[in-house]
């Protein structure tokens, strides 16, 4: 599914700005053009009926909420944010009255937007005429559910056939008694964990082509079934389904993704690298990637590289006469004085006391 967005703004350089930050994100969204005002947007969403538009609030010939109105009485479907340089909450409130699902306030932050935008893509998918009527009356998930729900997909994403099936018991078991064994209220959950599930795992075009219609096949098979047993029979079977799926791309689609993480972090730990830029060298999202190696190191992208370079910068005290600003230009710091904060936090010593330490010792640790 390709997620269509409009961008309607009148000052150019934010309308680039913003078209920008779509094209980066990539698959599933897709910019189908700007506008400048409300006029030219309503020609546009005609012809290419978006899911999603961000609109700014004050343009010339119509302005933002006119145009929401507008929309709002044609297409009650697309989903709408308003973009404004102006922090008034009669803004804000006027325009949720319209029927707009989020505010952003200029100049954007790119990971704000982000979040936004996919907050935005999770409203189209659940209100799309595919899996609406399965969403009605949809019951709250408190924490204790969510983490039940996360765990499962934890499994999922990691290819965990041996805990899949324990984490599949007690989610649905969870949902069972809820439900009170009705399948007419254990369907939205369902149908929720499912759309979940999509955004999870489908991570690339492979995965998706694979997983997608399987998921597919399956929110639409809950509706007229009234068996329970059947209806859990076809989640875990879908589950089955997705871990295989995930555990052969691992095997044959790309190396482990720890590795290649790995192999990048050590190679690069002493310069300026992000998260975000090695998901993309590996060709994945930059929350999957950070998911994956907190999980499989026990430590985030940052303790990771935080942790190396102090390994390195410890070896470099036991086994050369560097200058400590030496050693902390080598090891990607180039203020020594905040190196030597760093290297005390984590190691319990100052560099120059390291060094001494180590000495005294006759070089045993």
């Amino acid at each position: 599914m390709h997620v269509k967005v409009l961008i309607v703004e009148d000052e150019l350089v934010v309308r680039n700005g913003i078209s920008n930050f779509i094209k980066d994100m990539g698959q599933p969204f897709v910019l189908i053009g700007t506008a400048s005002n409300g006029e030219e947007a309503l020609k546009i969403i005609q012809a290419h009926s978006p899911h999603i538009i961000i609109t700014d609030i004050k343009m010339p010939k119509m302005d933002g909420l006119t145009l929401v109105k507008s929309v709002k009485k044609m297409y009650p479907e697309i989903i709408f944010a308003i973009l404004s340089g102006y922090a008034d909450f009669t803004y804000a409130t006027k325009a949720m009255r319209y029927g707009v699902s989020d505010y952003l306030l200029k100049p954007i932050n790119k990971e704000v937007f982000g979040t936004t935008l996919n907050r935005l893509m999770a409203e189209v998918v659940k209100g799309s005429i595919k899996y609406s009527h399965l969403l009605q009356n949809q019951p709250k998930w408190d924490m204790g559910l969510i983490r039940l729900e996360s765990d499962l997909l934890d499994c999922v994403e990691m290819a965990n056939q041996s805990g899949l099936n324990d984490k599949a018991q007690l989610f649905i078991g969870e949902i069972r008694k809820r439900s009170q064994n009705d399948t007419i209220k254990a369907i939205p959950y369902l149908t929720d964990f499912l759309v979940s599930l999509r955004k999870r795992v489908i991570t690339n075009d492979e995965i998706r082509g694979f997983i997608e219609p399987i998921i597919e096949k399956t929110i639409e098979s809950l509706v007229p079934e009234t068996d329970f047993s059947k209806i859990v029979e076809k989640v875990h079977r879908l589950l089955d389904s997705s871990v295989y799926i995930v555990s052969q791309y691992k095997k044959t689609g790309s190396p482990d993704l720890t590795i290649r993480c790995k192999e990048i972090m050590d190679a690069n730990y002493n310069k300026e690298i992000s998260l975000q830029e090695v998901a993309e060298i590996i060709g994945v999202s930059a929350a999957h990637l950070s998911r994956v190696v907190k999980k499989e190191l026990g430590k985030n992208f940052t303790e990771y590289i935080v942790d190396l370079r102090m390994e390195k910068a410890k070896n470099m005290l036991e086994t050369t006469k560097f200058k400590v600003m030496d050693i902390s230009k080598t090891v990607g710091y180039e203020s020594p004085d905040y190196f030597s904060r760093i290297f005390k936090r984590q190691c319990g010593l100052t560099p120059q006391d390291y060094r001494s330490q180590f000495l005294i010792k006759g070089g045993q640790k």
